[in-house]
């Protein structure tokens, strides 16, 4: 399962030092990208905030989702150079033929979306129905 976050290295390193059920498949400055087993996983969603903020810091967040409320997406847009099928507005006029410097800029300038929640969603469904993992859709639109 993949979650979405920031600052998570002092958490997994403490709750599971030998990275047998976490592992980064994606880092930037904004975003990472984790592998975490089924049970870990559990234990995450169980784990009271309080817990949580004393093992990994003030600044770690994470996110999964199971996808979007979006649908299908079915318009090809140009992303960091490279074509994406993604959705067209559903809130400005019609975006296509916009070409988006990176994913974050596509997500914000086109969808309107920027909690953490909301670009989780949007890119478990990206990345579903463009046949690649979160980790490869950050490599290759960028962020």
């Amino acid at each position: 399962m993949e979650i979405l976050g920031n600052n998570l290295y002092k958490f997994f390193s403490r709750i599971d030092p030998t990275g047998k059920y976490a592992d980064i498949t994606y880092a930037s400055t904004n975003y990472e990208v984790w592998k975490v087993s089924e049970e870990l996983f559990k234990n995450m969603c169980d784990m009271p905030e309080e817990n949580f903020v004393r093992l990994a810091g003030e600044d770690a967040w994470w996110r999964q989702c199971d996808g979007s409320v979006l649908g299908v997406p079915d318009t090809k847009f140009k992303v960091n150079g490279k074509y994406i099928i993604g959705w067209d507005t559903p809130i400005y006029a019609s975006k296509i033929g916009y070409k988006y410097e990176n994913l974050t800029d596509y997500l914000c300038n086109c969808l309107g979306v920027s909690s953490a929640k909301n670009i989780c969603a949007c890119c478990v469904d990206l990345a579903k129905y463009n046949n690649m993992t979160m980790a490869e859709l950050f490599e290759k639109y960028g962020e």
